[in-house]
């Protein structure tokens, strides 16, 4: 990584900023200027951000055969190009080129929102037994909120290990009983279940069990604050943006998000 590119930063998660892509249709010239025709050179527009962070808008222009070169894009915006949000999900990306995949951001929503989802049950929280499924064991602190929503805890990973400072502290502090397994059983009782790692053939993230019914989240319930939605190129996923600005821009404020409303699904 060349450390003098204007597009390194060292932030909270690391190297910072991103960049998305827009390919613009062939246009058709008119016939005089056909045998001559080729592609307008790209075009990239530098977005600011809150906080001085920003990020890159690249438009590209396919030429008479329907392709744009996006080989030219490292030397454009540097180590942006292996950090990008495509406008339309048909646009080819090869290497040296990469997608921005999320690594937090997706299961902090989903939290969120069951959080939300639970605290507005009716039923009282001595009634529930809330388990969780974190293979990895990642959620940690994450769980903490739910603290209050249950009677018990009970928690599935691969890594029990992991946990063991965490179930000390709950105990402490509130008094509740946090079991920890490397078993898949050891949900079999709890009457609500999170997993915020599941993921749907559409690419929505966590999976809740409520009594006999699981949820998701619904997609078309998400809406970012005005600043961001303003900032947002049309036809970018909204939650891949927002995850973008919170983990490679470390832009504040997008942490409390959630959709508005989860919706049954079947399991088969």
């Amino acid at each position: 990584m060349n450390r003098e590119h204007p597009t390194y930063n060292e932030g909270m998660w690391g190297v910072c900023m991103f960049t998305v892509i827009k390919v613009h249709p062939y246009q058709k010239p008119l016939l005089f200027k056909r045998l001559f025709y080729r592609a307008p050179a790209p075009l990239i527009t530098r977005v600011p951000l809150r906080g001085g962070a920003f990020f890159y808008e690249a438009e590209f222009f396919a030429d008479k055969y329907g392709k744009a070169d996006l080989s030219v894009l490292p030397a454009l915006v540097g180590g942006c190009a292996q950090r990008l949000l495509l406008e339309t999900a048909d646009i080819p990306i090869l290497p040296p080129l990469k997608q921005f995949t999320p690594t937090v951001y997706p299961e902090m929503l989903f939290l969120n929102t069951s959080l939300q989802f639970l605290r507005e049950c009716s039923e009282s929280p001595n009634a529930r037994t809330l388990g969780f499924t974190d293979r990895e064991a990642r959620l940690q602190e994450k769980i903490i909120p739910f603290v209050r929503l249950a009677k018990s805890i009970k928690i599935y990973t691969d890594f029990p290990r992991g946990y063991d400072t965490l179930v000390k502290e709950i105990l402490e502090e509130w008094g509740l009983s946090v079991i920890v397994s490397s078993h898949a059983e050891v949900l079999n009782d709890c009457n609500v279940v999170l997993d915020s790692f599941w993921e749907s053939c559409t690419g929505g993230r966590g999976l809740l069990r409520y009594e006999d019914m699981w949820y998701c989240c619904a997609d078309d319930s998400f809406a970012l604050p005005y600043a961001e939605e303003m900032r947002r190129p049309a036809g970018t996923d909204p939650v891949l943006f927002a995850a973008a600005l919170y983990e490679l821009c470390n832009v504040q404020g997008l942490e409390n998000l959630k959709y508005a409303r989860l919706k049954p699904i079947k399991i088969y």
